[in-house]
């Protein structure tokens, strides 16, 4: 007879939350959404990369709902790998074995959670409108296509979330936090030389144009060509010498009218000398 090994009963998820590498482009209500779906697991530990004018924001709505946070400080502009490797360096220094990402705020976000799943060996979820623990497990409600999902999740996960908050039509400028953990690439054991392999290309700044410049390319496109042109014609403006006449070069009109006088004079004296010669004879 066999005895059963009992099995080691799991641990309750450590969350962090990864905020991303600059601020939303969309509302920040997906921000503190994210932030406040972390905020329903004990100890979670919210997490920003980049400049520090985003990571006194990400602290800022971080702080205002009880959370900690983590900043990494760089000035390196990587692609979505680039920073899922920073992401999972900081979750092996946190020893979290899931996290979530707002998702929603930015469109690289939705990259960034399967490139964090594939460098932590974990699940993947995405699209998750609802989120709720349950000791060792985790409820989440997807959407997939037109049908609303029900997930339970044991284990190392990356989630992607799309949940708002509250509305706000402004929030305070935040003040330099004091209380962000700061970490450089180093204390997490990245290279910068080699990371920066995942930089993305400067972007090429071009020169605003004026107005006047955008119009007229937007009508160049309606403008209806002239219909010489179409017919094989002269180009415009070719034949405006020939069709001015003389009033167009008064000083070439004077000569040529004394050049015709002349030419009328001389062929009448001829004609007379031969009407004389005529009676002579």
């Amino acid at each position: 007879m066999t005895e059963a090994v009992p099995r080691e009963p799991l641990e309750a998820p450590r969350i962090a939350v990864w905020l991303g590498s600059a601020p939303p482009v969309r509302s920040i209500r997906w921000l503190d959404g994210a932030l406040k779906a972390a905020g329903k697991f004990g100890g979670a530990t919210a997490v920003a990369a980049g400049h520090s004018t985003w990571l006194d924001l990400a602290a800022d709505r971080a702080l205002r709902l009880g959370l900690e946070a983590i900043g990494v400080v760089t000035d390196l502009q990587l692609d979505y790998l680039g920073w899922a490797q920073v992401m999972a360096g900081v979750a092996r220094q946190l020893g979290a074995t899931t996290i979530l990402v707002d998702e929603a705020s930015r469109p690289e976000r939705f990259a960034e959670v399967a490139a964090l799943a594939e460098l932590c060996d974990a699940a993947q979820l995405t699209h998750v409108v609802a989120i709720a623990p349950d000791a060792t497990t985790i409820h989440a409600s997807r959407i997939a296509g037109d049908q609303l999902q029900t997930v339970r999740i044991h284990g190392p996960a990356v989630i992607g979330v799309r949940i708002a908050g509250p509305a706000i039509d402004e929030y305070p400028t935040p003040m330099p936090s004091a209380t962000m953990r700061r970490l450089d690439l180093a204390a997490l054991g990245l290279d910068p030389a080699v990371l920066g392999h995942r930089a993305l290309p400067p972007r090429v700044s071009h020169e605003p144009r004026r107005t006047i410049d955008r119009v007229a390319e937007h009508l160049a496109v309606y403008m209806a060509p002239r219909r010489d042109a179409d017919a094989g014609g002269a180009p415009p403006g070719a034949n405006d010498g020939a069709s001015a006449g003389p009033a167009a070069r008064p000083g070439a009109a004077t000569r040529d009218g004394k050049a015709a006088r002349a030419g009328r004079g001389s062929k009448g004296a001829k004609g007379s000398k031969g009407s004389k010669g005529v009676q002579g004879e």
